[in-house]
């Protein structure tokens, strides 16, 4: 079995060498789709393929995936872009040549975010490799993702974690326009006004700072979604804008929210902890974390932010058990966090003020 990469690139000239050296020595063909480069990208390209070619963009990923697809000759056909890294390319040819006839394609893991001390911080499953035979195809303006196509065989699409994808863009390069994914998501709206574009149109307004707006979208998506997962996660997103707000009952009204999608789940009950946080109900912080800490982390396709089901909660914990007089558990959980991320400022201005209290008893 012959495997291809496939890659959609415009001013990468310094990110694609690195690229392409993790992933050259695991496929077979190498092609390069340009949508418009003007610095020296497509003379990087030429060190590794002879196969480039250029598309006219028109502000849509999913129809320049599909181009790059179609000019893939080999058995299987994977994808990344030129800012990532590839670990364990070496094992694709095995994987491949393997899979069972009713596998039509694996998920590697992306790791998108790293912690102050290298630890990924932001993991999940992307759809990167596909039997190269028209069953699946892009969808998707912005956010693109790999779909079965209608009328293709039912095959299963498992996930490989031998090879790991890392997100390493370079800051150096050239910069991109911030309302870029915005306009795209607004002009696919204005088209159909779908869940999956109102969902991530909500998360653009929000990371560009747009908070009301973000909300108000998100009522949008949440009148015409089905997903559980993604709702789950939405409600919870919309819980965290309230606040940051101070609107503490309409925070903690969406993490409820939430709940009645997926009561198993612990992102929402950390966010309630958060919410009562701000409302200094001390033990309520403690009960809600509590509770969080004992369930599993969920299997979902969907990004979610570990940072924040490991880490970020143990402040909130920590300063509640202190309020509460639980000093022994307040400096104990300080230490675990400090040995998590030992340059956290507010862990360590706490492990000075609870050492210095366990040291004279009386003075809570």
């Amino acid at each position: 079995m012959s495997v291809g990469i496939a890659l959609i690139v415009r001013d990468e000239a310094t990110t694609l060498a690195a690229c392409l050296e993790t992933i050259r020595a695991g496929v077979d063909e190498i092609v390069v789709v340009d949508t418009g480069s003007v610095d020296g990208t497509v003379e990087v390209a030429r060190r590794f393929t002879d196969q480039i070619f250029h598309f006219a963009w028109i502000d849509d990923f999913a129809a320049a995936r599909r181009f790059a697809f179609e000019q893939v000759t080999t058995d299987w056909v994977c994808w990344i872009d030129a800012d990532d890294r590839v670990r364990g390319a070496e094992h694709l040819r095995g994987l491949t040549s393997t899979a069972a006839p009713e596998v039509g394609g694996f998920q590697w893991p992306y790791i998108v975010a790293w912690d102050t001390w290298g630890a990924p911080r932001f993991t999940y499953w992307r759809e990167r490799c596909v039997r190269n035979d028209g069953g699946y195809h892009w969808a998707g303006r912005i956010h693109e993702v790999l779909i079965p196509r209608d009328g293709a065989p039912a095959r299963e699409m498992i996930r490989a974690p031998a090879i790991v994808v890392e997100h390493r863009p370079d800051e150096r390069g050239v910069s991109r326009d911030p309302r870029r994914n915005l306009r795209i998501l607004e002009a696919a709206v204005a088209e159909h006004a779908g869940s999956r574009d109102l969902y991530y149109l909500a998360r653009e307004y929000a990371d560009l700072g747009e908070p009301e707006q973000a909300i108000a979208t998100f009522g949008r998506y949440f009148a015409v979604a089905t997903w559980d997962d993604e709702r789950y996660l939405a409600r919870t997103q919309v819980a965290g804008l309230h606040r940051a707000a101070r609107r503490i009952d309409a925070a903690l009204d969406a993490d409820l929210q939430a709940l009645k999608v997926h009561p198993h789940w612990p992102d929402a009950y950390f966010g309630l902890a958060e919410s009562c946080y701000f409302a200094r109900e001390w033990a309520k912080v403690v009960h809600w974390i509590e509770l969080a800490r004992t369930l599993p982390e969920p299997t979902t396709p969907l990004f979610r932010d570990k940072h924040r089901t490991e880490f970020a909660w143990i402040i909130h914990y920590t300063n509640a058990l202190f309020h509460l007089g639980r000093l022994d558990e307040a400096l104990a959980w300080t230490r675990t966090a400090l040995g998590i991320d030992p340059d956290d400022p507010f862990h360590r201005e706490n492990l000075g003020r609870f050492s210095a209290l366990v040291l004279v008893p009386g003075r809570l």
